[in-house]
């Protein structure tokens, strides 16, 4: 299933020390991206952190958040989430 999620990330809460640099000399921030199955109070349903190392997940560190967003296309009715408004059935 293919969607499109974007994203706002705050640039001031990068941890500095998590940018690395590749092989080709660029640099990179390793990022993990969730769904929530509802929105929260701000209609978001998408969330990005520093992606972390299996010590960190396994000690459960906590997830240094970098941003939100919500999912606006999915391609399993290749159009946007409908939101509880638009399938509550209602001839009208």
């Amino acid at each position: 299933m293919g969607q499109i999620l974007p994203l706002s990330l705050c640039l001031s809460d990068i941890d500095k020390s998590k940018i690395t640099t590749g092989k080709n000399g660029k640099l990179y921030l390793a990022i993990s991206v969730g769904t929530k199955d509802t929105k929260d109070q701000f209609g978001k349903d998408v969330s990005a952190w520093h992606s972390q190392t299996k010590e960190e997940r396994e000690a459960e560190a906590k997830r240094a958040w970098l941003g939100n967003g919500e999912i606006v296309w999915d391609s399993t009715n290749g159009s946007r989430p409908a939101t509880p408004e638009e399938s509550d059935d209602l001839p009208f």
